[in-house]
């Protein structure tokens, strides 16, 4: 559906990566899940840090038990 979506030029934001990765993770399709958090470290490299950061915030408040390493991720931000 994501790759649908973004072939059909909708562009997704915070919050449809948010679901899309969370009912990934649910599904336990971490390998699906581990692509669009590189699609949001794309977001990084296209000057979008402030969406990512909003992205990742979202991430840890619903899977508060891998906050850790969202925390890394986040610390590898641009400031």
């Amino acid at each position: 559906m994501f790759k649908s979506m973004v072939n059909h030029g909708c562009r997704p934001n915070g919050d449809c990566y948010f679901t899309f990765i969370h009912y990934l993770c649910k599904g336990v399709d971490f390998d699906t899940a581990l692509q669009i958090c590189k699609e949001i470290n794309g977001l990084v490299s296209i000057d979008k840090v402030d969406e990512a950061r909003e992205l990742i915030k979202q991430v840890k408040e619903r899977f508060s038990r891998n906050t850790d390493l969202w925390d890394e991720v986040e610390a590898g931000l641009p400031q």
